[in-house]
């Protein structure tokens, strides 16, 4: 995941540091799903993503400002160039 592909980092250190965090979460959360850990302890994972990425959102506001919308369109870019790399499929 993001560790195996640095192109994921944008180079702000802080972000950067979130989008590591974030991602070591969703492998987590991954990783209970497949040993079948409880119901309980799956949706503690996903309030811990949720929580994570709302303060993930705020640094980005704080960072980029009025760049905000954008740099979305980018970031949405980059996504889709990198699933189709992958040879994944891109949701609409």
């Amino acid at each position: 995941m993001f560790t195996d592909n640095r192109t994921l980092s944008i180079g702000i250190t802080e972000i950067d540091q979130e989008h590591q965090a974030l991602d070591n979460l969703v492998a987590k959360l991954e990783r209970m799903v497949v040993s079948r850990s409880s119901k309980k302890d799956i949706k503690i994972a996903f309030d811990d993503i949720h929580k994570a990425m709302h303060g993930h959102f705020k640094t980005e506001e704080k960072t980029f400002g009025s760049e905000i919308a954008e740099l979305e369109k980018i970031h949405e870019g980059n996504y889709e160039a990198w699933y189709e790399a992958e040879g994944k499929v891109v949701w609409q």
